[in-house]
């Protein structure tokens, strides 16, 4: 593969269960609600390397980047739009180039482009078979690598054809790449697992397992930040933690892997457990700095957890919509979330009455940082 390029852009309510402990208390918050946001659910956010700016792709087939300005007195930010481009389909996936410069999405027609800033030009510069479901942009390997629900992984540098391209036996319905190592779930409820850095010697996955702990659809996942392992969520309200080695090095013969319960809701009257009302996660992102994450769920509110720990730190109340994507800045000091219909029940579900949103909130940097459990203290010990 060639060589990166360098440069820069625009110059320069619900009750959570499980394995996780129980001390978060729901908070409220303000938001700002960015401006000129599209009609239609939202299906990614991405936040650029350099400099402070957010685009999102959508079901109405746009592609929308703005400069998001901050400041110490609220409303904290100001949303300008910088450009807009369209698909001729829906766009299901944004990533960045990491100098910022360019700007790659993909679309419900297989499509992949990629749109230059300065130039405010965009390109088709990949095509899949159906949708292409996710994008990413990889700097060490200078291309661009994409995901179908052709059940094809493919690497694209700018020529009409990949300069690899993997089958895989089924849809891609969750994916993460983070150089060296690239995650995808596929429908058969399969995970797949490479090290790039052996990509010019065989493209095929370096493993492929059954997804830990999950038992229903993958609709969401995330690599850790150290690239040690992902975060994964379901269709059944569950989200997973797994590690790539997955034996624990302090407990041999143990693994480390372990699932958690979220985004339930038990209504009034009715018994916790037994009559929860489950909701799918739709989005997972890690804080890059800390280490802690976010989930967000289909009952219409945002989670922090510490996988570490095995804590849950912050429960945010209901925002009483979908939240179809979460995402921190790069600098971990606010969150972003969108709202909208998710599809989850149909064509049939869809209203028109549930509200897009792109939301920003100034992240509290107590409720992203890791707790460790307090150990009780022993009788006659001080």
């Amino acid at each position: 593969f060639g060589q990166p390029a360098g440069g820069g852009a625009f110059g320069q309510q619900g009750q959570a269960q499980g394995q996780f402990g129980q001390n978060a208390q729901n908070q409220q918050v303000s938001f700002y609600d960015i401006p000129g946001v599209p009609d239609d659910t939202i299906s990614s956010l991405a936040w650029a390397k350099q400099g402070f700016v957010l685009a999102c792709g959508s079901w109405d087939n746009s592609v929308r980047v703005w400069e998001i300005q901050t400041s110490n007195m609220p409303p904290f930010y100001n949303a300008i739009q910088r450009c807009k481009y369209d698909h001729a389909a829906p766009v299901l996936c944004v990533a960045w180039q990491d100098d910022s410069t360019a700007l790659f999405s993909s679309s419900v027609d297989g499509e992949v482009k990629m749109y230059q800033i300065q130039s405010q030009q965009a390109k088709t510069v990949g095509k899949h078979d159906r949708g292409a479901r996710f994008v990413y942009w990889v700097q060490e390997l200078n291309c661009i690598v994409s995901g179908g629900w052709d059940g094809r992984v493919r690497f694209w540098q700018g020529q009409p054809n990949p300069v690899a391209d993997v089958q895989l036996p089924e849809r891609i319905f969750a994916m993460d790449v983070k150089f060296p190592v690239m995650v995808a779930a596929t429908a058969d409820h399969k995970v797949h697992i490479w090290n790039l850095q052996n990509l010019a010697q065989n493209s095929n996955p370096l493993r492929s397992i059954q997804m830990p702990n999950l038992k229903m659809q993958t609709r969401c996942l995330t690599l850790f930040p150290d690239k040690a392992g992902y975060a994964a969520g379901s269709v059944e309200g569950r989200c997973t933690i797994a590690w790539l080695e997955q034996q624990n090095p302090q407990r041999p013969g143990e693994t480390r892997n372990f699932a958690f319960k979220c985004h339930r809701i038990t209504p009034p009257g009715k018994q916790a457990g037994a009559d929860d009302e489950i909701y799918p996660v739709s989005s997972i992102d890690f804080h890059p700095q800390m280490g802690t994450f976010a989930t967000g769920g289909d009952d219409g509110t945002f989670v922090f957890w510490d996988k570490e720990n095995k804590q849950r730190l912050k429960v945010f109340d209901s925002i009483k919509v979908p939240i179809t994507c979460v995402k921190f800045s790069p600098d971990g000091s606010t969150f972003a979330c969108a709202t909208g219909y998710d599809w989850h029940k149909g064509h049939q579900g869809n209203t028109g009455q549930v509200p897009t949103k792109i939301l920003l909130m100034k992240v509290d940097p107590e409720n992203v940082k890791p707790k460790p459990k307090t150990a009780p203290t022993q009788p006659g010990r001080r």
